[in-house]
């Protein structure tokens, strides 16, 4: 994230900390929001292979990570983002 932003990971830090955030934190919630946009896109659901394209080393953290954050499993997610029959 630092490269990318073009500054050091020391001020990365210091940048987040300033607003009351943390690094780490802010790209797990990306993660999340990629993993949520992609369940809703696949017709199947492997949580193994969405977990480590998603960034997460275990699908069980990542299992217990997106379910603190949007209330349910990224099975059942993906059961209701799928419409009826397809």
């Amino acid at each position: 994230m630092a490269r990318g932003a073009g500054c050091s990971r020391t001020w990365l830090h210091a940048a987040f900390a300033a607003q009351g955030h943390r690094v780490m934190g802010a790209l797990r919630e990306l993660r999340l929001q990629r993993a949520q946009a992609l369940i809703a896109r696949s017709p199947r659901l492997h949580v193994g292979a969405l977990a480590w394209r998603c960034g997460f080393a275990s699908p069980s953290d990542f299992a217990k990570l997106f379910r603190a954050r949007f209330g349910l499993s990224p099975t059942e997610w993906h059961q209701r983002a799928r419409p009826a029959g397809a």
